[in-house]
């Protein structure tokens, strides 16, 4: 039996972005059949606490990455390789196999309701989207237009304040969805005041 090279790792950390994950995460609990087994040592932990083995979501975003299958021993995961630094780069929690789930809250808060200063209680809706959504949504524009601006009001904040401006941009859902895996066609970029306006209605 011939034996599989591994893929180069600068290959692997240039091509797969968080948008190939993210679609692999949808294709993995669609059911899509694989070759790539179950989760061993470690398992993938998306926002709704469903897991899924790190080397078939991975190997499933280098095959949409790179436009071919990609044979079992191409990719090889564990802690400090791209497999795993891709996946918790675009939001998602490894975990070992079988252990209870580290969970950890989103930074970002959808939406908040400060009461007036008569009142002392604040009120916070959260509206949980699955982790790796924001990153994901991110790449895909990015990959698409070239830069990630706001799809309102036109602001780039990479250009006002540099790579650490990206953090202005939030991502929100088009038409509520109940389900984990929104389909990231159905989301826009904001900045933070734009996705505000957007959300006013809802109060």
């Amino acid at each position: 039996m011939d034996m599989v090279e591994r893929l180069p790792d600068a290959l692997l950390r240039q091509a797969v972005t968080a948008e190939h994950l993210w679609h692999a995460a949808g294709d993995l609990l669609a059911g899509v059949d694989h070759p790539y087994g179950p989760a061993r040592d470690f398992e993938a932990v998306l926002g709704d606490g469903q897991r899924l083995p790190p080397v078939a979501l991975y190997a499933l975003a280098a095959a949409r990455a790179l436009g071919r299958d990609i044979a079992p021993g191409e990719i090889v995961p564990g802690p400090g390789n791209p497999a795993f630094d891709t996946i918790k780069a675009a939001g998602m929690q490894l975990v070992l196999r079988g252990t209870a789930r580290k969970w950890r809250e989103p930074l970002t808060v959808e939406d908040r309701i400060w009461a007036g200063p008569s009142r002392a209680r604040i009120t916070h809706l959260i509206l949980e989207r699955g982790l790796g959504l924001r990153a994901a949504k991110l790449a895909q524009v990015t990959r698409m237009y070239g830069r990630a601006t706001c799809s309102a009001c036109g602001c780039d904040p990479v250009a006002q304040h540099g790579p650490a401006g990206l953090a202005a941009l939030q991502v929100h859902v088009v038409g509520g969805r109940d389900h984990f895996l929104v389909p990231l066609d159905a989301l826009r970029c904001l900045c933070a005041n734009c996705h505000a306006v957007a959300h006013d209605s809802l109060f």
